[in-house]
């Protein structure tokens, strides 16, 4: 039989002819009087096929609410809610596919064994929207046709009545549990009946209670785990595990898996109670479940961002209340293990030879390795970021899939040893970094099949042409923006050439920091004395090897702040040669990392001897501090001292090593310096006043005095003009103060650091 179809315009979808319904375009009037009631809109398939084709349909799927013959909002539509409805909130301790294959005594599913239930109740209720609850006695009879049990504990022992001992408190909020009527059950006063009332406990009257928290027809599922939650808590706070171990190793699996489903409601939720804020809100439960050290040791590490101690982990992981909690960190502990087995076959490679057998046995352990992460859930596919090894430093790559990974740790390895023993050309950064010196870890006597180096070998060709040579505007980070502008080419050649462009761009710097540290420490170090303080000479010599380090081209490679420390080292030690007072206020906890050590090792070439008294020969003796110690040592003793006695070398020398002292120790400091200023410029006038006559001298002591700067006053009383000459016996006179006034010059220009002029 053919079948009528529309055309041109008003043609209608086929799963439209397949219900017997016509899509047409209409005016409102039309609309309006196809929409009235008893009226129906002209069918476009033949009666007798159209109802074949529907019932076909339906019986497709006739359980599915989906289904396309069950319009949203229909009798049939309504009826399959309910049942899951009654099924989520009745059989959800039992297994869907237990409740799907399961048959009653007559032969009936569980799913029509509702639906002829809820029917019959609504047509005793007056028809649909008028059901009636299922009530007591229906489920008694459901269990008992279906034959299934309710979810207890396992291993619980039955106790007698007679044994239990709980009061009639106990016996009402358990009424409020089981109550028939189902706007007054609650597992409220039993949850608060738990936290409050309960101070200790009998074994008898703890096991009834466990029993009384099992789901039933009565108690819904959510009701029995909210009671066993709270019995959790009463299980900890008591110290149930200590004291009744048999009834806690019957009920320590269940009361796991309450308070795994717990935590998944919160997590699942969004809400803002994260994991550490549940755990300690129900500590008294989570802490009979795992270990608080195991716990606390894993969560300071996520808090400082780093990987979870594996012990701590694995113990969190045997229970599944732990699996919740770390899901997160155990698949990541689990790629990060991967990722160091494969590292450490890559390693075994390198040193018993790049065979093909070996290889091959690298990539099949690897692949068993693969399929197992895929069976725990990893995502194989996708642009995850990884840490790899290579040329001795962690670069974190975007490899597209876990086999990708673990063909570049195996690429990563191949190529730092090829880069070590020459077989690969260097690249321009390479080659400022190590020259032509083989890498540290990777030796040269270890030789790589060419099978494994010529797809690295045409990338890193391809990166050389597009960085050039090191020369005019040819920087480092000229070099770094022309390979990531040219970076599909190079990817195309190579996928793993992403380890060179990571190291390019990520830890170039890092290499020419190391090198940094290395370098300006030994210089530092080798300026220290033994047994002495560290004289100028030696000062001088470390200063002039800093400022060689500067004509490196690996200087231009570090990070900006590393370049900045060494440029300030350099100043202090320019000053400290020249007299003068570091002028940059800086101590050694207010400083960068790479700083504070310099600050650390310079400050090792104070040594001041300390008198002392060897216990055997009583003879006096020096032994020597240095460092902050000495510092402090001399400004206790300067301290004790006034500003006539202390010693203008021991201040110019704790001066130049002011960086270990304190904030307030170095305010002293200045003040006995501005005292030494002063002090030295009236010595200056005193020896101008002998010198010249009462006129000039008075002269000269006014303008001294009414200077308030210390310069000012220096330059008036150097410069002041004198009287007339004196002969005779004068002249010997004027040449011993004349000494005497250069002398006090240069110890002003030194306490000052300036320059006379």
């Amino acid at each position: 039989m053919e079948t009528e179809r529309w055309t041109g315009r008003n043609r209608r979808p086929f799963c439209a002819q397949l219900m017997g319904r016509a899509v047409r375009k209409q005016g409102p009037r039309a609309r309006a009087a196809t929409s009235r009631k008893g009226t129906s809109r002209p069918s476009l398939v033949a009666p007798d096929v159209s109802e074949q084709l529907v019932s076909l349909v339906k019986e497709s799927a006739p359980n599915d609410p989906t289904s396309p013959c069950e319009k949203k909002g229909s009798k049939v539509w309504t009826m399959q809610r309910d049942i899951d409805r009654i099924i989520k909130g009745k059989l959800g301790f039992v297994d869907p596919l237990e409740i799907q294959s399961r048959r009653s005594d007559k032969g009936i599913s569980v799913r029509e064994y509702l639906e002829v239930a809820l029917t019959e109740n609504g047509v005793k209720g007056g028809g649909a929207g008028k059901r009636q609850y299922l009530n007591a006695s229906f489920w008694a009879e459901f269990f008992l046709a279906f034959g299934f049990k309710n979810p207890g504990f396992h291993g619980l022992k039955e106790v007698d009545a007679a044994d239990v001992t709980l009061n009639d408190e106990y016996w009402e909020v358990m009424g409020a549990c089981n109550s028939e009527n189902p706007t007054i059950r609650s597992e409220d006063p039993m949850c608060d009946f738990h936290k409050t009332k309960m101070k200790g406990i009998t074994e008898p009257n703890l096991i009834a209670l466990f029993h009384a928290s099992v789901h039933s027809r009565l108690v819904t599922l959510k009701m029995a785990y909210k009671m066993q939650m709270s019995l959790a808590r009463l299980c900890g706070r008591l110290e149930v595990p200590k004291r009744f171990p048999a009834t806690w190793k019957a009920v320590s699996e269940k009361l796991d898996s309450v308070l795994t489903w717990h935590w998944q409601q919160k997590e699942s939720q969004d809400s803002f109670v994260d994991r550490s804020i549940w755990v300690q809100t129900n500590h008294e439960a989570v802490f009979t479940m795992v270990s608080k050290a195991d716990f606390d040791a894993c969560e300071r590490a996520c808090a400082d961002k780093m990987d979870c101690p594996g012990d701590a982990l694995q113990s969190m992981l045997r229970t599944s209340l732990g699996q919740a909690l770390f899901h997160k960190e155990a698949r990541q502990y689990q790629m990060n293990s991967f990722i160091d087995r494969c590292h450490k076959r890559a390693d075994d490679l390198m040193h018993n030879g790049f065979t093909d057998e070996t290889v091959q046995g690298y990539h099949d352990a690897a692949d068993v390795e693969c399929n197992n992460l895929a069976a725990s859930g990893h995502k194989m596919f996708g642009g995850i970021q990884r840490q790899i090894s290579f040329l001795n430093f962690k670069v974190s790559v975007y490899p597209t899939s876990v086999y990708d990974l673990k063909d570049w740790i195996l690429a990563a390895v191949v190529r730092s040893v090829a880069i070590s023993n020459g077989q690969l050309p260097r690249l321009p950064w390479e080659k400022v970094l190590w020259e032509s010196r083989p890498l540290q870890h990777f030796g040269m006597t270890v030789a790589v099949p060419d099978s494994l180096l010529s797809h690295g070998r045409n990338a890193r060709l391809v990166m050389s042409k597009i960085a050039g040579d090191w020369g005019p505007g040819r920087t480092l980070a000229v070099m770094q923006r022309d390979i990531t502008s040219h970076q599909k080419d190079i990817l195309d050649t190579d996928r793993s050439a992403s380890l060179e462009i990571a190291f390019l761009l990520q830890q170039v710097p890092a290499a020419a920091d190391a090198w940094a540290n290395e370098e300006v420490f030994r210089i530092l170090n080798d300026a220290a004395q033994p047994a002495k303080a560290t004289s100028k000479e030696d000062m001088m010599a470390c200063l002039n090897c800093l400022k060689l380090m500067k004509n490196d081209r690996r200087y231009a490679c570090l990070p900006n702040t590393t370049g900045q420390d060494i440029d300030a080292i350099i100043l202090l030690l320019v000053s400290s040669q020249e007299g003068a007072a570091h002028r940059m206020r800086m101590t050694i906890s207010g400083t960068s990392t790479f700083m504070q050590r310099a600050l650390d090792c310079m400050g090792a070439w104070l040594k001041i001897a300390v008198p002392g008294k060897k216990a055997s020969t009583k003879l006096a003796v020096s032994n020597f501090v240095q460092g902050q110690a000495a510092a402090h040592f001399l400004f206790i003793k300067l301290d004790k001292l006034d500003v006539h006695h202390r010693e203008d070398a021991d201040l110019l020398q704790l001066r130049n090593f002011q960086w270990l002292l304190g904030g307030h120790s170095r305010d002293m400091l200045d003040t006995w310096i501005e005292e030494l200023v002063r002090k030295t410029k009236q010595e200056i006038v005193n020896t101008l006043m002998i010198a010249d006559d009462p006129s000039t001298a008075s002269a000269s002591s006014t303008a001294a005095s009414s200077s308030g700067s210390g310069a000012l006053a220096l330059k008036v009383t150097m410069f002041a003009p004198s009287a007339k000459k004196a002969v005779g016996p004068a002249s010997k006179k004027q040449k011993t103060s004349d000494t005497g006034i250069v002398s006090m010059k240069e110890k002003m220009m030194k306490i000052c650091c300036g320059k006379a002029t």
